[in-house]
């Protein structure tokens, strides 16, 4: 559209295509499940675009374990996940512009209980 051209140029500028990954297994033993996973969200910056782009791809660990039988099942999964957020806190026209790099992370804790009636 070309009433958006400045935009779309400043998209294509900034920002690339970002493939996530995430690769998981399981393993059973008897009523037992044991469970393990990685994931990794790429950023969707331009290597160029801005300054500590390498820290903002979020990187996810997780693990779990499980019961199941024919009345019920329980599961527990924890996830903890690193990653980097990019941010103008404020600008002021005319000024220059200061941006700050926040290093997270995060756990989640997951239980779930199934009821087979």
């Amino acid at each position: 559209d070309p009433g958006f051209a400045l935009e779309n140029g400043v998209l294509k500028s900034n920002y690339r295509q970002a493939m996530n990954y995430r690769i998981g297994g399981e393993l059973n033993s008897g009523m037992y499940r044991f469970r393990a996973g990685y994931a990794y969200q790429a950023s969707p910056y331009k290597d160029n675009a801005i300054a500590f782009n390498n820290k903002l791809a979020r990187k996810s660990v997780s693990f779990g374990i499980g019961l199941a039988d024919e009345d019920y099942n329980l599961d527990i999964g924890y996830t903890i996940s690193k990653w980097a957020d990019y941010s103008s806190p404020y600008s002021i026209q005319g000024e220059d512009t200061y941006f700050v790099t926040n290093n997270r992370r995060a756990g989640l804790l997951q239980v779930t209980l199934g009821l087979n009636l």
